[in-house]
Formats: C-alpha cells, sequence, structure tokens
C-alpha cells in the first residue's frame, strides 16, 4: 500500500502512536531496491526504459518481455556514472527478485563499473 499509494516517510506523524514504529520499518522495506545487471553492448542511445530494451535485444525479449509483466523497470543511471555498456534492471519486490536472482542495490555500491 505504501508503494502503491506513494506515501511518504512522514505520513507516520499523522498516524496512531501505536503503529507509527511499524509503518517507519515497512515504509524503510518498501524503498528497498533489489537490481541485476544487464550486461550486453548496449547500443548507441541507451534504452530510456524496458521496453526500448526489449527493441534493442530482440533475442532477449520473452525474459525482458516476462520481466516487465512482473513490474521490473530499467533503473535510472547513477549520478556520475557513465553507464556504457550494461543497464541496471530494478524491482522493489522481493518475489520478483528470487525469480529473476536479483540482488539488494547496496550489493552493487562498493562494486566496480
Amino acid at each position: 500500500m505504501i508503494n502503491l499509494q506513494h506515501l511518504p516517510e512522514n505520513f507516520a506523524a499523522g498516524l496512531n502512536p501505536y503503529v507509527r514504529d511499524r509503518y517507519a520499518e515497512l515504509w524503510k522495506k518498501s524503498r528497498k531496491r533489489y537490481v541485476t545487471i544487464w550486461r550486453q553492448q548496449i547500443p548507441a542511445g541507451a534504452p530510456q526504459n524496458i521496453d526500448e530494451l526489449i527493441t534493442a535485444f530482440p533475442d532477449s525479449a520473452t525474459t525482458l518481455e516476462a520481466m516487465r509483466q512482473d513490474g521490473v523497470v530499467l533503473a535510472p543511471i547513477p549520478q556520475g556514472g557513465s553507464g556504457s555498456g550494461f543497464v541496471r534492471l530494478m524491482t522493489t519486490d522481493p518475489n520478483v527478485a528470487q525469480k529473476y536472482d536479483m540482488h539488494e542495490e547496496s550489493e552493487y555500491w562498493d562494486a566496480p563499473e
């Protein structure tokens, strides 16, 4: 519900004190992102969304379409990152992440590009 309604973290201030801590915990969990690195030779003019990625890689269209149907999106290129040679696919759903062997984004923070 937090994700569907795009509820902000400070929404907890208006809740009954009995549930505020639980809301804060759930809000933080809802912000956990899972990613996988798509390491293919990305064509000039990097794809801006998963639909463009599907078009660019017709041999992988079945897998990418299934991911899109499950809510996986193309993650923005990190600020300061070149993004050349790969894109990141992302979800906040742990079940979808498990299905596609995606990992918590924090696992990649210290990894070299």
